[in-house]
């Protein structure tokens, strides 16, 4: 009997202690890799009416269709330092990272004569941030030289940015 205790003993000291409960997508921080915070975050509950968000800086906005999402969401855009210096203009994280929506939303840049530096607004792709860390270019961009204004459809959240053809 003594025995059974002990090695009872010895297996709970053993056992491997049970994890907390890991946060989801919804409430993880930007990693410091991807840049720090440039601005203010803007944050809004957007419901199944969509809705549009614009960041703190003015130059980013992304509009949610009726039907985007199902119920209402915490959303919200965070500009960041571009610290691998490929952004023409800052790069935004939007959360929940990794939200996908019953149907695209709009993504839209208004970039100055500064950010363009004398190169024509289609020389500006944009991408988003794969998991592993490294940048997807996106199809379909429109432009408006008039305006300054870049435009994509997106199917999810995560960091976004222009950057330069090469």
């Amino acid at each position: 009997m003594l025995v059974l205790l002990l090695v009872a003993v010895l297996a709970h000291r053993h056992r491997k202690p049970t994890p907390e409960p890991t946060a989801t997508n919804e409430s993880r921080p930007v990693s410091p890799s991807r840049g720090t915070p440039s601005g203010p975050a803007t944050n809004v509950n957007i419901g199944a009416a969509g809705g549009e968000l614009k960041s703190s800086d003015g130059r980013f906005a992304v509009s949610i269709p009726p039907g985007a999402f199902l119920a209402e969401t915490p959303v919200s855009i965070q500009p960041l330092s571009d610290t691998e210096g490929i952004a023409v203009g800052p790069v935004y994280q939007l959360s929940p990272e990794g939200t996908n929506f019953a149907a695209p939303v709009t993504l839209a840049w208004q970039l100055s004569d500064a950010d363009l530096a004398g190169h024509p607004i289609t020389d500006v792709v944009i991408a988003t941030r794969e998991e592993d860390g490294g940048w997807s270019r996106q199809r379909q961009v429109t432009y408006n030289s008039t305006t300054g204004t870049v435009r994509v459809s997106a199917t999810h959240f995560s960091g976004w940015a222009g950057i330069w053809k090469k």
